[in-house]
């Protein structure tokens, strides 16, 4: 056993009250609630002088709508740029940034696929029914180089009808971020993905231009159908997607 010598004995017994001493007076400090409350507040002072303020805002809701062209999984039908062919049991466009998402093998997660290798594609919806081929509503989509804007040449289009005349849709998206920041802000809490859906005729010269879905847009965009037109449809006006497909397959079948 090792023996203590007798000044660090006596030493340790005088340092003893001071060590005594200074605990009492550390633990009255920590035990004193007012001045604990006042220090606690001067030191938050010193850690935050001159620091900027972070607030945490929870109005934000989300968004509404969908970047998609399609809000469900579909099957579809791919044409690469080499030709090859690849059907997908599950895909979904997204319009907005134009690229394709297909369902992982255990259908978990979803894949991003390089959409630069796809020349073409095709979607089956078996929920929607098609009056002229009495089945499933095929969508079918190509690149829109003849676009009269050169930036959405790059884009897909649906092609409604192909014929003399081709009608085209374009699944156009807006996004229109939230909206609730400062005195003068308008309260909008969620970011909205707005659909901008927009129709072209191609003419048989191989020109494009915009239409709306009725009679005297049509007339407009192809002058030598006003009078075809207005013998087939008389003062009726048409108003529908399919509608305009019918009119448009009734004018070729007459040439």
């Amino acid at each position: 056993m090792k023996h203590l010598s007798t000044s660090k004995f006596f030493g340790f017994l005088l340092s003893a009250p001071v060590l005594l001493l200074v605990a009492s007076r550390a633990a009255a400090q920590v035990y004193d609630p007012a001045k604990m409350g006042v220090q606690a507040t001067e030191n938050l002072k010193d850690l935050t002088r001159g620091a900027n303020v972070i607030a945490y805002d929870n109005r934000y809701e989300g968004i509404r709508g969908t970047p998609f062209a399609f809000s469900r999984w579909l099957p579809a039908d791919l044409v690469m740029t080499s030709n090859a062919k690849l059907h997908v049991g599950a895909l979904k466009f997204d319009a907005y940034q134009q690229q394709f998402y297909i369902k992982s093998p255990d259908k978990r997660d979803s894949l991003l696929i390089d959409s630069r290798r796809i020349a073409r594609f095709t979607l089956i919806d078996s929920g929607a029914f098609e009056p002229a081929t009495q089945g499933p509503w095929v969508h079918q989509f190509r690149r829109f180089a003849e676009a009269p804007v050169s930036m959405q040449a790059n884009e897909f289009v649906e092609s409604l009808y192909e014929g003399r005349y081709a009608l085209l849709k374009r699944y156009g998206k807006q996004l229109v971020k939230a909206n609730y920041m400062g005195a003068y802000s308008q309260d909008r809490r969620t970011d909205e993905m707005i659909d901008q859906i927009q129709y072209f005729l191609r003419r048989p010269t191989g020109s494009v231009v915009g239409i709306e879905l009725n009679t005297k847009s049509l007339a407009a965009a192809a002058p030598e159908l006003a009078a075809p037109l207005q013998g087939e449809t008389g003062h009726r006006q048409i108003g529908t997607e399919q509608e305009l497909i019918t009119l448009l397959r009734t004018l070729d079948k007459a040439k």
